[in-house]
């Protein structure tokens, strides 16, 4: 199981990184959208903090995003799932957005 969520999160990482370069909250929320898809498939917390234990960088930053993810309940209907999935995504990009609205852009 373990392979199988380090080679999608793997395969996840330049996308992510790519959006980061154009906007990191974009980034942010891509990587938020990723987490809150495997907390509603049945990826064991565990499993998840595994995996962010593992990179160094935003590493207090990802734990904290997991257990927000991790917080959230499980929803069986398709358009339940996708619209917690969303809104995930839009919450933990919201928070980017508001803690880095006085930076300057590069």
């Amino acid at each position: 199981m373990r392979a199988i969520i380090v080679a999608v999160t793997a395969m996840c990482l330049p996308v992510v990184a790519y959006a980061q370069d154009q906007d990191p909250c974009a980034g942010w929320g891509s990587l938020a959208e990723t987490i809150m898809t495997k907390r509603q498939v049945g990826i064991t917390m565990s499993d998840m903090m595994a995996v962010a234990m593992k990179g160094e960088e935003n590493n207090t930053m990802l734990r904290s995003m997991i257990i927000d993810a991790y917080s959230a309940p499980v929803f069986t209907t398709k358009n339940a799932i996708i619209r917690q999935i969303r809104d995930f995504r839009n919450q933990q990009e919201l928070n980017c957005y508001k803690a880095t609205r006085n930076q300057p852009r590069s």
